[in-house]
């Protein structure tokens, strides 16, 4: 007899990359062939982005949120729950807070429109390079990219979920 639903609690927890993809295809392999509902629990909902048909947000055991991955990946009315998804930036812009993903963005080679930046810091991620970025109001702002960014001086919001390039 094969269970209905199968509850795991932090799952990915304390593995190595290529053991966490080999568990990650594993259980998207069950829900195809066998039809089992997967409930996850996990401290990183990156976790959940590519497992899950929906995901709940908890806090404190209250209901903060539900929805599909992307609607709560690409969801930014909330900071605290966007930043369980993965990096989040919060800007200034015309006395209002706008929150944007790291790759939400393009490269602008004027000042037209654009927000001035000085670069910091980058850092080389394997798969790609995060960039950190200081405004003129001195807010911290980072930024993926799959090459360095240590010559950008504008960017515009783009809050597109098409890729950038």
């Amino acid at each position: 007899m094969e269970p209905d639903v199968l509850i795991l609690d932090e799952p990915f927890a304390h593995l190595d990359a290529n053991t966490k993809l080999r568990l990650l295809n594993y259980l998207q392999l069950l829900q195809r062939t066998r039809a089992i509902t997967l409930i996850l629990v996990s401290h990183d909902a990156r976790d959940l982005l590519s497992l899950c048909e929906n995901i709940v947000v908890l806090d404190s055991g209250r209901l903060i949120a539900k929805g599909t991955p992307s609607e709560l990946y690409y969801s930014l009315d909330d900071e605290k729950i966007a930043g369980l998804f993965g990096i989040v930036n919060k800007i200034a812009l015309n006395d209002k807070s706008v929150l944007f993903r790291a790759d939400q963005y393009q490269v602008c080679t004027d000042e037209i429109n654009a927000i001035p930046l000085k670069f910091v810091q980058g850092h080389f991620m394997g798969e790609y390079y995060l960039s950190e970025f200081c405004t003129e109001t001195k807010e911290t702002l980072f930024l993926t990219d799959k090459e360095p960014l240590n010559h950008v001086n504008y960017i515009q919001i783009n809050h597109s979920r098409k890729d950038k390039n």
